[in-house]
């Protein structure tokens, strides 16, 4: 049907011309509506501003303690939108050797209390199987209008229920540009915590 032909029958059929109407009004104020949330989800510093104390989206370092009481490092990138946020992570050995990654399932977050709870899938190297489990972490933050910069908590697979002590903070990106650099600075945080995880002998690159 040519736009000739369809306007004729948009004129000899009104109400159908109407329903027509709404529907490209519909459309256009879909596209509209995508198109800004795309330009704002672009923008940081608007993201930062609309989430408010729930903006954790960037690069965290942390570290843990793993079973067996052997420590280990981790990044962790978040991905952030309005309406959703996935966590990819990726573990190493004190000598930056890769152990294995994981990634969230379900995030919830409770900003009044300043909780994250959320579900995973790990994949380790050593494990013939991927493993699911569930992270509980707690907000550090200046008080509860802002984000956290750093997470306490905990981590439990579920073949395994031993909760897993752990903690990480957010670092401005610019400052470690590469890998190595992430865990030189996560390898630093383990060090500055080491009454938080129990540790008394010394650890490699701790004068």
């Amino acid at each position: 049907m040519s736009w000739t032909q369809l306007n004729y029958y948009i004129e000899s059929n009104p109400i159908v011309g109407v329903a027509l109407g709404g529907l490209i009004s519909l459309g256009s104020y879909r596209l509209i509506l995508k198109a800004v949330q795309f330009l704002l989800m672009k923008s940081t510093f608007v993201k930062e501003k609309i989430l408010g104390n729930q903006y954790m989206e960037g690069t965290w370092i942390g570290c843990y303690i793993g079973v067996g009481g052997k420590p280990r490092l981790y990044i962790e990138v978040f991905e952030q939108s309005l309406d959703e946020l996935i966590i990819r992570g990726k573990c190493f050995e004190l000598d930056n050797s890769y152990k294995g990654s994981w990634i969230s399932d379900t995030v919830v977050i409770d900003e009044k209390r300043g909780i994250m709870r959320y579900t995973y899938e790990s994949d380790m190297l050593n494990n013939s199987h991927k493993n699911e489990g569930i992270a509980i972490f707690n907000f550090e933050r200046t008080n509860r209008k802002t984000p956290p910069q750093k997470l306490i908590g905990y981590s439990s697979d579920i073949f395994n229920n031993t909760k897993i002590k752990s903690m990480e903070k957010k670092i401005d990106n610019s400052q470690f540009p590469t890998q190595l650099d992430l865990l030189e600075e996560a390898h630093n945080f383990l060090i500055e915590n080491k009454k938080f995880f129990g540790l008394t002998s010394p650890l490699d690159n701790d004068e």
